[in-house]
């Protein structure tokens, strides 16, 4: 099995982990529809296969509640969601070919 971990490798050859996602964000200089950015993102992750990794993730839903005194207009609500990426951590599945990664991204979705 050796072997076989080693040809693996070497057909993958020089990692690299990318992600291109759409997010959102909060502009608390801005009111109503412009209080809520959305943009695109690009996450880039690069990484040893000789290390198996795994990236941690997490997907919020929010809902931002915005209030003004100078209009009168009560409150807006808008609902929102981001990504956010915790962090590259050393992964315990190195048991090739039974539990072995080289790279893996967990999502963890919160609805606030």
């Amino acid at each position: 099995m050796a072997a076989k971990l080693e040809a693996t490798k070497k057909w993958i050859g020089v990692p690299d982990y990318t992600m291109v996602f759409n997010n959102m964000r909060i502009d608390l200089g801005a009111f109503d529809d412009d209080s809520i950015k959305k943009e695109s993102r690009v996450m880039n992750r690069q990484f040893d296969i000789n290390f198996p990794n795994w990236i941690h993730g997490q997907l919020y839903s929010d809902l931002l509640e915005d209030t003004t005194t100078i209009l009168d207009t009560g409150t807006v609500s808008r609902p929102f969601k981001h990504l956010n990426t915790v962090g590259m951590y050393s992964s315990a599945w190195t048991d090739f070919p039974k539990k072995y990664k080289f790279i893996s991204y967990q999502l963890n979705v919160f609805d606030s």
